[in-house]
């Protein structure tokens, strides 16, 4: 799990307590691969070939230098995975019933957060909170508020692959082996899995919006990741 605004009601991260924290036993020294955390509020851990790194943009402080971020660049140094998923509740780009460009857990997501993903190689992230599905494209380097329209983010090669990264579509996105710095992320809001709104939905960055019900389904077999959204 990885914590979120309704959660933080309840729950508090600098103690670990309340029901959050209770309901859940986490990996804080690194029991399950990457390096300890020391909390239950961010943890990583591995699975198969895939490294998985779980944060907290809800309660624990998302600046640079901050104890969360001193340990994700770490944490992410220190893996030899295949693949690098990072997950957490506030997406860093969203036009959905919650906007990216306004509101501050997902601007400070995005403007410190998603740079040290880029530098290590991170391939996809998952988020939520916004009521809604959006799917980006290949993209890197793109942290500014306000997030520049599709022509400009082209034109200065943020986005890497326009295409729709579907096989039997434009072709798959496709990625060099290891961490190659900007080498590109798929960003994912998955927040529809119980509510679903009506918004804009016309984030730059994304490939394809949609306000239905609907939960994501990631498969990972060797060096192919294949995600849908059911």
């Amino acid at each position: 799990p990885s914590l979120g605004n309704h959660d933080v009601l309840s729950s508090e991260s600098g103690s670990q307590t309340g029901p959050y924290f209770s309901s859940f036993t986490l990996p804080t020294a690194a029991e399950a691969g990457g390096v300890a955390s020391g909390t239950e509020a961010y943890y990583s851990f591995d699975w198969g070939n895939v490294h998985f790194v779980v944060l907290d943009s809800s309660d624990s402080l998302r600046t640079s230098g901050s104890p969360m971020l001193t340990w994700l660049a770490a944490d992410l140094a220190s893996t030899a995975q295949d693949w690098i998923v990072a997950y957490w509740h506030h997406p860093a780009y969203t036009k959905g019933t919650h906007d990216s460009d306004t509101e501050i857990e997902l601007i400070e997501m995005r403007e410190n957060v998603v740079p040290i993903l880029d530098a290590y190689g991170v391939d996809l992230t998952f988020t939520g909170h916004s009521h809604d599905y959006e799917r980006s494209y290949l993209i890197a380097g793109t942290y500014d508020t306000p997030t520049p329209d599709f022509p400009t983010l082209l034109a200065t090669g943020r986005i890497l692959d326009s295409g729709d990264g579907q096989v039997g579509g434009d072709g798959a996105y496709t990625k060099g082996a290891g961490q190659t710095p900007s080498s590109g992320i798929v960003h994912t809001v998955a927040g529809s899995g119980s509510q679903a709104g009506i918004a804009p939905l016309d984030h730059p960055v994304m490939f394809y919006s949609d306000d239905v019900l609907g939960s994501v389904v990631l498969d990972i077999d060797g060096n192919r990741a294949d995600v849908r959204f059911l």
